[in-house]
């Protein structure tokens, strides 16, 4: 996952329908990392 090169807050909604759904995804993924390492604290 490129999410150190994501320059975008994750509450970032791109116009093209195109990159909605890729950030959307990647939005989600970092989500349930964060929500994942929160739960092994």
């Amino acid at each position: 996952m490129r999410s150190t090169e994501r320059t975008q807050p994750p509450h970032f909604m791109p116009s093209t329908s195109k990159s909605i759904v890729g950030d959307d995804f990647v939005a989600l993924a970092e989500f349930v990392t964060t929500a994942e390492r929160i739960k092994e604290r």
